[in-house]
């Protein structure tokens, strides 16, 4: 098989469970969580529940994230808008930046606070990065949900409402060794951001897994900085120059489309491409 084939054929075997479908329920769960005060997580731990002493929900619930343009974004807008319609007195809130820059979403949250709603559940690039803020927000009464990021055990958070990103990253591995024949060469993880803690989280996933799988396998990391035109650039020179790499582990929302049009320009059929976490324009679910 081809690997755009092998990469279809690993998404029917992958769990019905969309970063889309995810952040939906988490979505409006998270709502709910915030209003009462309440940390929460899907896939990760919480913190301990807190009471928000009025009982009263009515008021503002804001979600604000990164990457704002992408399709995986669509269902949790829906749930905001469900959420709005079943509980009284709720009005909901999108907001983000289309980028990466975790500085730039601070900025938009800040502007949210005079508002004073009841709750921001928030996406950003590396969580670290937004606690000073978050800090700020509870101590003016704004209680903070971390979504879709990484969990932070230390975080100023409420709690973290998404996926494991180490599981993610094990599962990339586990489809790569399923479907890679060589037991040696080399695999490449590909991430947006070499630093962000969920990127570092879901490649270390994916390189502790894959060496216990295949020992032999050499595994190194690319970064595409979540531009296809970038990481479809970047990869193809791999590909061209690195005769020894035999599978493309796509961690981040644009890798897989980046792995397969790389794989497509330089006729490297022998190569198996995992596409771990494609945005949902193409269909495919998060993780496969």
């Amino acid at each position: 098989m081809t690997g755009e084939e092998q990469e279809h054929e690993a998404s029917s075997e992958s769990s019905a469970l969309s970063r889309r479908t995810l952040l939906k329920a988490g979505l409006a769960g998270g709502v709910a969580a915030a209003a009462a005060g309440i940390g929460g997580g899907t896939a990760a731990a919480a913190r301990t529940p807190r009471a928000s002493g009025s009982g009263n929900i009515s008021g503002l619930y804001v979600a604000a994230g990164i990457l704002t343009t992408a399709s995986y974004w669509e269902g949790p807008k829906l749930a905001l808008q469900k959420a709005q319609q079943h509980y009284p007195g709720v009005t909901t809130q999108f907001t983000g930046i289309t980028g990466l820059n975790d500085a730039d979403l601070v900025t938009v949250m800040e502007e949210i606070l005079p508002k004073n709603p009841k709750g921001l559940m928030i996406e950003p690039a590396d969580p670290h990065a937004v606690q000073s803020f978050i800090r700020k927000a509870e101590a003016q009464g704004v209680p903070c949900l971390n979504i879709n990021s990484a969990y932070l055990a230390n975080g100023a958070e409420l709690g973290y409402i998404g996926f494991s990103r180490q599981e993610q990253g094990q599962l990339v591995a586990q489809l790569v060794a399923k479907y890679t024949k060589k037991k040696s060469g080399t695999a490449v993880g590909v991430v947006f951001d070499a630093s962000a803690l969920a990127m570092v989280d879901v490649y270390q996933g994916f390189k502790s897994e894959l060496h216990h799988l295949r020992p032999n396998m050499q595994v190194i990391q690319a970064v595409d900085k979540a531009d296809i035109q970038y990481g479809t650039t970047l990869l193809t020179e791999l590909l061209t120059s690195h005769k020894d790499i035999v599978a493309l582990g796509g961690l981040d929302t644009v890798a897989g489309q980046c792995a397969a049009n790389a794989v497509k320009a330089t006729g490297r059929s022998d190569v198996v491409v995992i596409a771990g976490a494609l945005d949902e324009a193409q269909n495919q679910y998060w993780p496969l």
